[in-house]
C-alpha cells in the first residue's frame, strides 16, 4: 500500500506550498498514473523533508525509547514543535520573502534558539503575563502579532550553513589490493 496526496484546494496548496495534516489518504496507486497524480506524488519531498526535520533537528525519533508509548509521545512532541516552528517560519516568509526564508533559514537553528532560551523565559516572564498577552487573541490578532514579531527577526541568527563540495576520494597508491588488518595478524600468528 502506498500513500497518495490529495489536493482538495489546489490554489491554496500552490499559494502555501506546505503539507497540511489530513492531506494524505492511503490508497493503492495503479501502474499507470495520471500527470496530476504524478505532480502530487512529487510533492512528497515536502513531507519527507518535514519528517527528516522532526527526526534529526527536533529529535522526535529517539532510538533509546524502548516503550512504544514513550516513542509515540516523543514523536508527537516533535510534530507539535515542527508545526509551531513552521508557523513562525511562515510569518518570516511573509515579511522577508518566501524564497529568502526557504533558502536561508534553518529549522534546526530556530529549534535550538527555543531550547536554549525557554528556561530563561520561564524564569523571567510568569505564566500570567503570557496568558494576559496571548490567550485572548483571535486568529487574526495572533497573525498580526506574529507578523510584527517577524519584522524584528534577525534572519542571520538562523542562517543555514551549506556544506561545501565533497572532496573526491583519493586514488589508491600502489598495485596491491586492500589487505585487512585481521588477515595480516592471522598470517603473523601462523609464521613462527
Amino acid at each position: 500500500m502506498r500513500s497518495r496526496a490529495t489536493a482538495d484546494d489546489d490554489q491554496a496548496r500552490q499559494a502555501d506550498n506546505r503539507w497540511h495534516p489530513g492531506d494524505l489518504s492511503a490508497a493503492n496507486l495503479p501502474a499507470e498514473v495520471s500527470a496530476s497524480d504524478l505532480d502530487l506524488y512529487h510533492t512528497r519531498w515536502d513531507i519527507e523533508a518535514a519528517f527528516g526535520e522532526i527526526a534529526s533537528s527536533l529529535r522526535g525519533e529517539i532510538d533509546t525509547l524502548c516503550y512504544p508509548a514513550a516513542a509515540l509521545l516523543g514523536y508527537a512532541m516533535g510534530l507539535v514543535t515542527y508545526n509551531l516552528l513552521a508557523v513562525a517560519k511562515a510569518a518570516m516568509s511573509v515579511v522577508h520573502g518566501r524564497q529568502t526564508v526557504e533558502e536561508n533559514v534553518s529549522i534546526y537553528h530556530m529549534a535550538n534558539e527555543v531550547a536554549t532560551t525557554w528556561t530563561g523565559l520561564e524564569i523571567a516572564i510568569p505564566d500570567s503575563q503570557w496568558q494576559a498577552r496571548f490567550a485572548k487573541l483571535d486568529a487574526g490578532q495572533l497573525a498580526h502579532k506574529l507578523l510584527a514579531l517577524a519584522h524584528k527577526t534577525q534572519l542571520r541568527r538562523y542562517q543555514k550553513h551549506r556544506r561545501g563540495p565533497k572532496k573526491p576520494t583519493p586514488k589508491r597508491q600502489g598495485t596491491q589490493p586492500h589487505v585487512s588488518t585481521a588477515r595480516l595478524l592471522a598470517q603473523q600468528k601462523l609464521t613462527p
